[in-house]
C-alpha cells in the first residue's frame, strides 16, 4: 500500500531536549488519528517483530504512525535513565505535540511492549487531554524497574543496560578510535557478565565501570536504592493506574517474565471507577516479546495458539477504532478477558479475572517420604513434622536452568530437583483433570538459622513419565515480608507464618498428572542472592549458610491453595 514516510522529525520536550521520530502517513489527503510507539530500541529497527512491523496495516485503516526514540536513545537527545523518570513528561509532551500537528485529527493512541509498554503507562499517568487509548503489553509498571515488592533485584538489569549502551554507542559524540575502545570493553564484559556480576558487594561490580558509559552506573543506583522509598517514589515509580482516565488493552503470556505485573495492572485498572469498564486483558501461551508463537521448545500449543492466528495486530487496530474513531464496534459488550489454558490448549473468555466460576481448593504439605521429597494431600497430615534443607548463597539455584535437551522456559525441572537445597512436594496422580485459573497462594510455616533469608516457591505439573514442567513462582524475602521499607530481622530458630503469592496461571492438570510444588531459597539471577546477613542487598559482602525448616501438620498447616474452575 502506498504511504509517505518522514524521517527524523524533531519533537521538542518542555526542557528543550529534542526527541526524534519517524512519521508514517496515509497517501490520501486529510487528517487522521495518530498511534505512537515510544521505544528505547531504535526507531529505525522497529520492524524486529511482526506485531509491530506492519505500518501498512495502520495506513490501510486510516492512521498516522509515529515511532519515536525515547530520551537518550539512538537519535534522540538527552540522557537515558533506566528509572524512566523522564517518561511521564516526555510521553505527555509527545502526545500533545502529535495532537497539534496538521496531519492529526487530535485523537492519539499508543502501543508497544515491555519498556515501550511502560512509556504508555507513564504518558497516561500525566493524563494528556488527547490520549484516548493505549495497548500496554508485557510490562510490570506497578513496581520499579527490576525490583519486586520484597525489594529483591532482578539480575537481568545489567544485561539490559549493556544492550542499551551498545545500541547507543554509534550515536555518541566521540572519535572513532575511542568509540571502538568502548565497544571492545562493552563486548568483552558482555561475554562474561554472569561471572562479573556474581561477586559481592553488588555495588562494587566492575561491570558498572566502563569509562565513557555512565548509563551502566544506573545499576549501582538500582542496587543501592532498591530498599529505599525515595528511590521508588522518584521515577519509574509504581504508576498511579487508579488515577488514569485511559481505556487500556493489556496483553501478556504465561511464560512472560512480566505476566504478574501485567495482570496486576489490569486488575488495578478495573478497580478504577472512571475507566474500569474500558479495560481488556489477553493472556496467551507466550514468552516475553512480540513473537507470540504457537510453541516453546518442544511444546506445541495448537494452530490457534499464536498471536498471528488470533490476529492480535488487528485486535489492536480494532481497539483504536473504538476509542480514537469512536466506532461502535461492540467492544464494551464483549467479555473483558481472553485467556489461554495451558494443558488443555484452549482459548477461553470470561467477564472477569479470575473467572467468576473459580473456587479455592487446598492441598496440604506433608514431608513424609524420602529426603527432599514430600506429598501434597487434601486432608491435613495426621502427624506434625518438619523437613529441612541448607541454603548456601555461594551455590544458588539457577533461574536460567537448562535441562539436558537445552530447554529453558519448558525445562524438565526433575533434573534440577536432585539438588539437596530444593524440596519438592507432589500430589497423588489425579483421578480427574483439574482446571486451575487465577492466583496461586501458599501458606508456609518456616524457621531459619539466619536473621534474614528468602523462600522461593514454584508450582509445577508432574507428568506421568516424570517430566516436571514449571508454571509460576513467587517468593518472600523475610526482612521485607510485610512489603514495607523498614527491614525486620528474624530471631534465628523462631517459627513464622508466611503468605506467598506464586503469581497467576491458567493450566489444566490432566488425569494421571500430579500437582507439584518446589521450595528453595535462591532463584538466581531472576532475583539477587540473599546473603542471610540482613544487610542491604547493595552493600552486603559476607555470605553465610542457613538451615531452613518447613513445618507441616495440624499445628503448622502449610498449604497450597489453587483457584479451580467449576
Amino acid at each position: 500500500m502506498e504511504y509517505h514516510i518522514r524521517k527524523n522529525i524533531a519533537v521538542p520536550m518542555r526542557d528543550g531536549v529534542i526527541l526524534y521520530a519517524d512519521l508514517y502517513m496515509p497517501a490520501a489527503e486529510g487528517v487522521f488519528p495518530a498511534v505512537i510507539m515510544r521505544t528505547p530500541y531504535n526507531k529505525d529497527k522497529f520492524d524486529q517483530e511482526w506485531l509491530y512491523s506492519n505500518p501498512e496495516l495502520w495506513m490501510k485503516e486510516g492512521y498516522c504512525l509515529l515511532i519515536q526514540d525515547v530520551r537518550g536513545c539512538c537519535r534522540s537527545e538527552g540522557i537515558l535513565r533506566s528509572t524512566g523518570e523522564s517518561e511521564v513528561e516526555d510521553g505527555y509532551d509527545t502526545v500533545e505535540w502529535a495532537a497539534a500537528q496538521p496531519w492529526c485529527d487530535k485523537n492519539v493512541g499508543m502501543y508497544g511492549l515491555s519498556y515501550f509498554g511502560w512509556t504508555q503507562y507513564a504518558a497516561a499517568e500525566g493524563r494528556p487531554p488527547h490520549l484516548k487509548a493505549i495497548c500496554p503489553y508485557m510490562n510490570a509498571s506497578l513496581l520499579p524497574f527490576s525490583v519486586n515488592e520484597y525489594k529483591a533485584i532482578g539480575g537481568l538489569h545489567m544485561y539490559w543496560l549493556y544492550g542499551q549502551a551498545l545500541a547507543r554507542l554509534d550515536f555518541l559524540d566521540m572519535d572513532e578510535a575511542r568509540r571502538e575502545q568502548v565497544r571492545s570493553a562493552l563486548t568483552d564484559n558482555m561475554e562474561h557478565l554472569d561471572e562479573l556480576l556474581f561477586p559481592l558487594p553488588l555495588k562494587d561490580t566492575k561491570a558498572a565501570h566502563v569509562e565513557g558509559v555512565p548509563l551502566l552506573k544506573d545499576y549501582i543506583e538500582l542496587v543501592e536504592g532498591a530498599e529505599k522509598k525515595e528511590f521508588w517514589d522518584r521515577g519509574h515509580h509504581p504508576v498511579k493506574i487508579g488515577q488514569m482516565a485511559t481505556p487500556m488493552l493489556h496483553l501478556t503470556g504465561w511464560f512472560d517474565m512480566a505476566k504478574d505485573g501485567t495482570i496486576g495492572q489490569y486488575l488495578e485498572a478495573k478497580s478504577n471507577s472512571e475507566v474500569g469498564d474500558k479495560q481488556k486483558l489477553v493472556i496467551g501461551p507466550w514468552f516475553h516479546g512480540g513473537a507470540l508463537t504457537d510453541g516453546i521448545d518442544d511444546l506445541y500449543f495448537g494452530p490457534q495458539a499464536s498471536g498471528k492466528a488470533m490476529e492480535m495486530d488487528k485486535m489492536m487496530v480494532r481497539w483504536m477504532d473504538r476509542w480514537l474513531k469512536q466506532e461502535k464496534n461492540d467492544q464494551e459488550n464483549e467479555p473483558a478477558v481472553l485467556y489461554f489454558m495451558l494443558g488443555s490448549n484452549t482459548w477461553k473468555r470470561a467477564s472477569a479475572f479470575p473467572p467468576e466460576n473459580t473456587a479455592c481448593r487446598t492441598w496440604y504439605l506433608d514431608g513424609g517420604g524420602q529426603k527432599g521429597k514430600g506429598s501434597l494431600t487434601t486432608p491435613i497430615p495426621p502427624t506434625d513434622g518438619v523437613c529441612q534443607y541448607v541454603y548456601d548463597p555461594q551455590t544458588p539455584v539457577r533461574s536460567d536452568f537448562k535441562d539436558s535437551q537445552g530447554r529453558q522456559l519448558t525445562a524438565d525441572l526433575g533434573e534440577l530437583e536432585v539438588r539437596e537445597d530444593i524440596l519438592s512436594f507432589t500430589s497423588a496422580p489425579l483421578e480427574e483433570g483439574i482446571p486451575v485459573t487465577g492466583e496461586v497462594k501458599l501458606t508456609l510455616y518456616v524457621s531459619t538459622t539466619a536473621v534474614d533469608t528468602d523462600f522461593i516457591c514454584r508450582l509445577t505439573d508432574v507428568w506421568p513419565q516424570g517430566r516436571v514442567l514449571g508454571y509460576t513462582w513467587g517468593m518472600c524475602r523475610t526482612r521485607f515480608s510485610d512489603k514495607g521499607f523498614e527491614p525486620k530481622l528474624l530471631t534465628p530458630g523462631e517459627k513464622l507464618r508466611l503468605e506467598i503469592s506464586l503469581g497467576f496461571i491458567s493450566a489444566y492438570f490432566e488425569k494421571g498428572h500430579r500437582i507439584g510444588l518446589e521450595i528453595m531459597s535462591s532463584f538466581y539471577p531472576a532475583v539477587n542472592r540473599n546473603t542471610n546477613s540482613g544487610q542491604p542487598s547493595g552493600s552486603a559482602a559476607q555470605c553465610s549458610r542457613a538451615t531452613q525448616q518447613i513445618f507441616f501438620g495440624a499445628a503448622s498447616p502449610s498449604a497450597l491453595s489453587l483457584p479451580v474452575e467449576s
